[in-house]
């Protein structure tokens, strides 16, 4: 067997060399674009939650929708969590501020002999809750401001 024979059915080195870097651009360009598709997905969902949204019923849906999109990317992932908590947290003060201006209007219609401590209480602990849930929102927003900035700039 000739020399010329075994170097036409060997694989050139640099060939191969060039085809391998060649497939792991290729990989790595196809990872990118699927964290890049993640991430615009994620933002237009994300800005999508408050828009025109009074009631508190189809905003739960949707940060329940935004919280089921698959997402591959640990780092639009991260931004979810986060900001998905906060709005969570947002979405519990509002309901229980509601609830507490329910229970304040059931008082002020009723007889003021016929109030109880318990329903006085029971708007005490609603006002409360939603206090506390505003406090976390307050602790999330900086942290979910800045993730949200760093995703956009990226992508």
């Amino acid at each position: 067997m000739s020399t010329s024979a075994l170097r036409i059915s060997r694989p050139g080195g640099p060939r191969r060399s060039i085809l391998l870097v060649l497939v792991a651009v290729l990989v790595c360009f196809a990872c990118g674009a699927d964290e890049t598709n993640e991430a615009r997905l994620f933002l237009d969902r994300y800005d999508g939650l408050d828009v025109n949204v009074d009631d508190l019923d189809e905003r739960r849906r949707r940060v329940e929708a935004l919280d089921r999109l698959a997402i591959a990317s640990e780092r639009v992932r991260g931004v979810r969590e986060t900001c998905l908590a906060m709005h969570s947290a947002l979405l519990e003060a509002e309901v229980e501020q509601a609830e507490a201006r329910r229970l304040v209007m059931v008082l002020e219609r009723s007889a003021p002999e016929s109030r109880t401590e318990d329903a006085v209480a029971a708007v005490d602990q609603a006002l409360t809750r939603s206090a506390d849930a505003a406090t976390r929102v307050r602790a999330l927003r900086p942290e979910c401001d800045e993730k949200l900035a760093d995703l956009r700039a990226r992508f």
